[in-house]
């Protein structure tokens, strides 16, 4: 029998019932609003990455030059660097990131007169055969338009010449051409055929030319032409000196992305390359980038560094490199670096801190804790860096550890069973010696006593009596 109490009860509960499916649909209409949203962004976000993941062309880079330009200085045949065309490709160039010019060239090209090369990029490789400077001065409206442009002359290994007009050069070349170290390469965009001689020349323009040196000279020196032969360009090297013992900057990724990809080719055959002086290099390090020697030290930490964002190292075959945090020996020797204001000196005894980049980690280091492991690589001396360290903010919070930084390649583990038979061997060494000695004393002290038998000895003072 129903009630009215429970008729009441009856429709409260028929309410409530209707409110929490009312409250059910509206949860999943905000449910497919915020799929629906997160779609559109997520498409969206795509888009953009695409959009930034994809470059320009080697063309759309000469955003200052058009068709017209190249028309209006292409069909002459004169080495005219004046051209106002010509002008606005340098001053473009000087805006362009040489390392995506580098990419973005095509291999190569045959320079047959006719084919319709105006305007696109290629590689090119040769000797430095003449070099000349063409100062061109700046515009009566725009007095910071002055350039200088570096006309140069490259003979490639087929033997046919081209001239190339370059915004840089290496600083080596500043005084006249290479002629003992003259290899070069560059990513230059084609301009025009040019008549000299009778013979049909190709005029050529790029951002700066790499330099390759092969032999040792004067001003390079072993490291240098270790490099040069693996393809690095020692010129990069002109950005690097400057900054020694300040952190890396942008502008020197390129050089050291350059020495770590191809390290083990600029590193292989190195048994004679001498033991590093640490205490040598930090009171001399200006002059010795480049330079190879022996790294002895122990590890303390590594770090791998992600390098797929970089789209030159990707381009170099390089997704990531490892970063070696060591010590390495000083002997008995002590060192004190003292801040800028010359004081609150940090000192070092026994060991100095370094770090070393490599492409690749032997298998000994890439499992358990590499902690207190010895080891010996061949390395290229980058330069001095800074970067901060638990020593350093003990004593500034806004000072920074100043170290050595190396590129090596090829590192070798030195286990406690060889480092116990160098051990032995020199133990074996001293004794050796030590007999020789006690041999050599025993034969001494013979022949003074047959000698006492046949010379009477002097006293110790003479008393001259009358």
């Amino acid at each position: 029998m129903l009630t009215e109490t429970s008729i009441r009860n009856g429709k409260r509960r028929g309410n409530q019932s209707s409110r929490s499916i009312h409250a059910l649909r509206v949860t999943r209409w905000q449910c497919r609003w915020l799929a629906s949203v997160v779609w559109i962004l997520t498409l969206g976000v795509g888009l953009a990455s695409a959009q930034m993941d994809t470059e320009p062309t080697a063309r759309e880079l000469l955003i200052d030059v058009s068709a017209t330009d190249f028309d209006s200085f292409a069909s002459d045949g004169r080495l005219d660097l004046h051209h106002p065309a010509v002008l606005r490709v340098m001053r473009r160039l000087t805006r362009i990131d040489y390392e995506l010019l580098e990419r973005l060239a095509e291999p190569s090209w045959e320079a047959a007169e006719g084919q319709l090369l105006t305007g696109r990029l290629f590689s090119l490789t040769g000797d430095v055969h003449e070099l000349r400077v063409v100062d061109v001065p700046p515009a009566a409206d725009r007095p910071e338009s002055g350039l200088s442009v570096y006309l140069v002359q490259v003979v490639q290994p087929s033997g046919a010449k081209a001239w190339v007009a370059s915004c840089e050069i290496p600083s080596a070349w500043r005084g006249s051409s290479p002629e003992s170290n003259p290899s070069c390469s560059c990513a230059a965009y084609f301009l025009k055929w040019i008549n000299e001689a009778g013979e049909k020349i190709p005029l050529l323009a790029t951002r700066r030319l790499a330099w390759h040196p092969q032999t040792v000279a004067d001003g390079v020196s072993v490291g240098l032409a270790r490099l040069g032969q693996a393809g690095v360009d020692v010129g990069l090297l002109d950005w690097v000196r400057p900054r020694a013992g300040q952190k890396l900057d942008r502008g020197e990724v390129m050089c050291l992305v350059q020495m770590i990809a191809k390290a083990q080719r600029a590193l292989a055959d190195a048994h004679g390359l001498p033991t590093l002086d640490v205490v040598k290099l930090l009171q001399e390090p200006r002059g010795q980038e480049g330079a190879s020697a022996k790294l002895v030290g122990t590890v303390e930490r590594i770090t791998p560094i992600d390098m797929s964002g970089n789209s030159y190292a990707r381009w170099l075959g390089l997704k990531r490199y490892f970063q070696l945090d060591m010590f390495v020996s000083i002997g008995d020797r002590r060192i004190n670096v003292p801040d800028k204001s010359k004081s609150n000196a940090l000192t070092f005894e026994y060991d100095y801190p370094a770090t070393l980049v490599v492409a690749e980690l032997p298998p000994e280091l890439q499992r358990g804790d590499p902690a207190g492991t010895l080891v010996e690589v061949p390395v290229v001396f980058f330069r001095l860096w800074s970067f901060p360290s638990i020593m350093t903010r003990r004593v500034d919070s806004d000072r920074r550890q100043v170290a050595p930084l190396f590129v090596g390649a090829g590192i070798r583990i030195i286990t406690p069973d060889s480092a116990s038979f160098s051990n032995s061997v020199t133990w074996m060494v001293v004794g050796g010696v030590a007999l020789f000695a006690l041999l050599a004393l025993w034969l001494w002290s013979t022949g003074r006593r047959d000698r006492q038998r046949r010379v009477r000895p002097l006293p110790d003072f003479i008393d001259f009596k009358d």
